[in-house]
């Protein structure tokens, strides 16, 4: 309000700006921060970034935002930093803080995997790299909840030990998530992300791993990540200069998640029903066993896409 005071502006751009400078205080409350001297440049940055790729480390209900509007945000939440500085509640300056509005996806655009996905991280999806320590071997599992069980940070982050179960038969994993009808199905790929973390988890402390604790946990105290952590993690963490420039958040891995399994399915229903000459109303129960065999099938032709070398570009 002491900053709103200072502008001539209208009744409309009021409304606006204390709008904004709360959604900034919601991000700041999931992250742990409830004073202006705590908030650092990379907490803005953050927020800068989640504007317009993933805001439900915020909130479930809050959508990516389009570019105008993410613009705006941005400009607000500077301008309002700037008081602070002058003010002398924060030490850092935001015209200095290298803060960039990244592009966002248009609605109901899906990305191919080829384009969303970089090389290095369709190789940790499918298992190829082996994880050097815990720290790796957590993020490269929390990319593959993300992606093959297009899961958010919030569920994510309320996953626990107990939750996951593996078939001894198949070596598949299923998890059960308190949210969702049916339980989630794991590739075997998943699964082996799953072990190594283990692994490196069981190796680095002297903690056991029991079923009531937390699936993804905190290096130090073992606790469950708050979702704003799960978020960060996927960030962190990058490989190589080229992957540490790209985009990787849960919405982008849920998107190529949908793409990869779904693009020969709406081919085909478009094919019978040009074949049956009419609308198709079809209701369809599936068994458990059913499911998990379906999911197995498509499981196993995204896997190969995700293998697929690059194409060379012209």
């Amino acid at each position: 309000m002491d900053w709103l005071k200072s502008k001539a502006i209208s009744d409309a751009a009021i409304t606006a700006y204390r709008g904004e400078v709360a959604r900034l205080s919601t991000f700041c409350a999931s992250i742990g921060i409830v004073e202006v001297s705590h908030f650092e440049p990379e907490h803005w940055t953050a927020y800068v970034t989640c504007l317009s790729t993933d805001r439900s480390a915020i909130s479930s209900q809050w959508k990516p935002l389009k570019p105008s509007s993410a613009l705006q945000a941005f400009r607000i939440t500077r301008a309002f930093l700037l008081h602070c500085t002058r003010s002398g509640w924060l030490n850092w300056d935001p015209r200095d803080v290298d803060a960039s509005i990244p592009t966002a996806m248009r609605s109901g655009e899906l990305p191919t995997i080829g384009k969303s996905l970089s090389p290095s991280l369709r190789e940790v999806l499918s298992n190829a790299p082996l994880a050097a320590d815990e720290q790796q071997a957590r993020r490269y599992f929390a990319l593959g909840l993300g992606f093959w069980g297009a899961m958010s940070p919030r569920e994510i982050s309320l996953l626990k030990v107990r939750d996951l179960r593996i078939s001894r038969v198949s070596g598949e994993g299923t998890l059960t998530c308190g949210n969702r009808p049916y339980p989630v199905v794991l590739p075997v790929e998943l699964v082996a992300l799953w072990r190594r973390y283990q692994q490196c988890r069981q190796e680095a402390t002297s903690r056991s791993i029991k079923p009531s604790s937390a699936l993804i946990s905190n290096l130090r105290s073992g606790d469950s990540l708050c979702t704003w952590s799960i978020w960060a993690l996927m960030q962190s963490g990058r490989d190589n200069e080229k992957e540490a420039k790209e985009a990787i958040n849960p919405r982008i891995l849920r998107s190529a998640y949908v793409e990869g399994t779904t693009r020969n399915a709406a081919r085909d229903i478009g094919i019978v029903r040009n074949q049956v000459g009419r609308r198709m109303d079809i209701s369809i129960e599936l068994s458990a066993l059913a499911r998990q065999r379906a999911l197995g099938s498509l499981h196993e032709v995204t896997l190969a896409k995700l293998r697929e070398p690059p194409r060379a570009t012209q």
